[in-house]
């Protein structure tokens, strides 16, 4: 009897599976599970994908905090050496004296302590040398005002009034030249061949070689300039003829 049973639940469920699969709704169910199922295997890759990308960016951005933080110890070691170095006795050369009276006068009202330079003498030469030309020695005035222009600035107005009024060019040119010398002392070059105001190459040239000097250099040569010029002006009022204004 009992195989029976066995037998008879055995065939019944069989059957029931059987009819189940020919039904169109049970199928149709089937489907959809396992259209589902593509979806929920196609979402699983796609967010396996994202988590891979996550973790490459993660990846990245740890690498640049790395970098950064190179960087800032870097920095950080740069910034101790600067430190130590400002701490440091500025120990003057041979050409480095200048350099040193400089650094004085744009921090300290040391600069009276220069002496071997010699700007008031040849200030004092220069205006003896172009005294007796009517109008020429005034022109002190306006150096001292073109110096805060620039060195370039300053070279280049001897260019225009060596064609127009080439007495006070002339004086232009000479003070041009002396400052070279001056700088010469110090260790800085700067040019002084005569260019012709026509020949538009050798003032480009001239030029480029003013604008490409160091930032420092160029501060310490306006300085220089600066302190020069307020000579010749003392000079110019010492020296200029009974009823000549300050402009003649």
């Amino acid at each position: 009897m009992l195989r029976f049973k066995l037998r008879f639940g055995i065939k019944w469920s069989v059957k029931k599976c059987w009819v189940s699969s020919k039904n169109p709704a049970y199928k149709s169910q089937g489907e959809q599970h396992k259209s589902q199922g593509e979806q929920h295997k196609s979402q699983g890759e796609q967010h396996k994908s994202q988590g891979e990308q996550h973790k490459s960016q993660g990846e990245q951005h740890k690498s640049q905090g790395e970098q950064h933080k190179s960087q800032g110890e870097q920095h950080k070691s740069q910034g101790e050496q600067h430190k130590s170095q400002g701490e440091q006795p500025f120990a003057p050369t041979v050409n480095s004296s200048l350099r040193l009276c400089v650094k004085k006068f744009l921090y300290s009202d040391l600069f009276m302590t220069w002496k071997s330079y010699d700007l008031d003498q040849k200030a004092q030469h220069l205006i003896l040398k172009h005294r007796d030309q009517k109008g020429v020695i005034g022109q002190s005035h306006k150096m001292r005002i073109t110096v805060a222009y620039g060195l370039e600035r300053f070279w280049g107005e001897q260019l225009r009034l060596l064609e127009k009024e080439p007495a006070k060019g002339e004086y232009w040119r000479d003070t041009w030249k002396s400052f070279v010398k001056i700088m010469q002392e110090a260790g800085i070059k700067l040019p002084q061949e005569d260019v012709n105001r026509n020949n538009t190459p050798q003032i480009q040239q001239f030029a480029a070689k003013l604008w490409e000097l160091p930032i420092e250099d160029q501060r310490i040569c306006l300085a220089v300039l600066t302190q020069f010029c307020d000579s010749l002006v003392w000079w110019t009022q010492r020296y200029k003829k009974s009823g000549v204004g300050d402009d003649e």
